[in-house]
C-alpha cells in the first residue's frame, strides 16, 4: 500500500514500469521487453512475446521468454491501463519532439532515444523510488513476489497465479502459498498472546 501510495507522487514513467511489474508479476526482462503492439488497451490485456537482457559491454539484446510457458497473454486491471495511457500519451509528445532522432523500436519502456531500455535500469529506479519514499529496500524481483502473494491472499486460485506468472509448473507457485500459512499462523499466535495477557 505504501508503494501504490508514493507511485502517485512519481513521473508518469517510474510509475509505469513499477505498477507493470506489481500489477502483472512480470519478470524485468519481460516488462522491458514489452512493446505497444503487445498490450490491448481496450480489452485491457498484456501479452509477454520476448525478454531483454544485457551481455556485459554489449548493448540490450532481445531473446525469447524463460520458458513456453512464459509466452502468455494476461488481463490487467483498469488503473494499469490508465497509467500505460498516461505513460503513452507522455512517449508520443517526446516521439514528436525528437522527430527522426527517435528510435522507432517500439517498447513501451525506453532509453531516452527510442532505444529499448537496459534491463537493469527498472532495478536503479526502483532503488531510488524506494529511498525517495523512505520505504524498506526491496528488490525489483521482489515486485513479482509481491503480486503473486497479494492475488493468492485475496482469494485468486493458485492455477490463474501460476499462469500470470508464466511458471512452469504449480509446484514453484506454491512457495507463495508456504508463505501464506505462515502469516496465518503467526496470526492464530497473536489470539495465544492476547489469551496469556489475561
Amino acid at each position: 500500500q505504501n508503494i501504490i501510495n508514493a507511485l502517485e507522487k512519481e513521473p508518469t514513467h517510474i510509475r509505469a514500469v513499477i505498477s507493470v511489474a506489481l500489477y502483472t508479476g512480470a519478470r524485468r526482462g519481460e516488462i522491458v521487453g514489452l512493446k505497444w503492439d503487445d498490450i490491448d488497451l481496450e480489452e485491457g490485456t498484456l501479452s509477454i512475446k520476448r525478454s531483454v537482457y544485457k551481455p556485459h559491454g554489449e548493448p540490450a539484446r532481445e531473446k525469447p521468454p524463460k520458458t513456453v510457458s512464459s509466452i502468455r497473454t494476461i488481463a490487467i486491471p483498469q488503473v494499469l491501463c490508465d497509467i500505460l495511457r498516461e505513460h503513452k500519451s507522455e512517449q508520443d509528445k517526446r516521439i514528436a519532439y525528437l522527430g527522426d532522432s527517435w528510435y522507432r523500436g517500439n517498447y513501451v519502456f525506453t532509453e531516452a532515444d527510442g532505444h529499448v531500455m537496459n534491463p537493469q535500469t527498472p532495478t536503479k529506479q526502483f532503488d531510488h523510488f524506494l529511498k525517495r519514499h523512505g520505504i524498506r529496500h526491496l528488490k525489483f524481483h521482489g515486485l513479482r513476489h509481491t503480486s503473486a502473494t497479494l492475488l493468492l491472499a485475496n482469494g485468486c486460485d493458485i492455477k490463474t497465479v501460476s499462469s500470470r506468472l508464466g511458471h512452469t509448473s504449480i509446484d514453484t507457485t506454491n512457495i507463495y502459498l508456504h508463505v501464506l500459512a505462515k502469516a496465518d499462523k503467526a496470526a492464530a499466535d497473536c489470539f495465544d498472546k492476547m489469551a496469556e495477557r489475561k
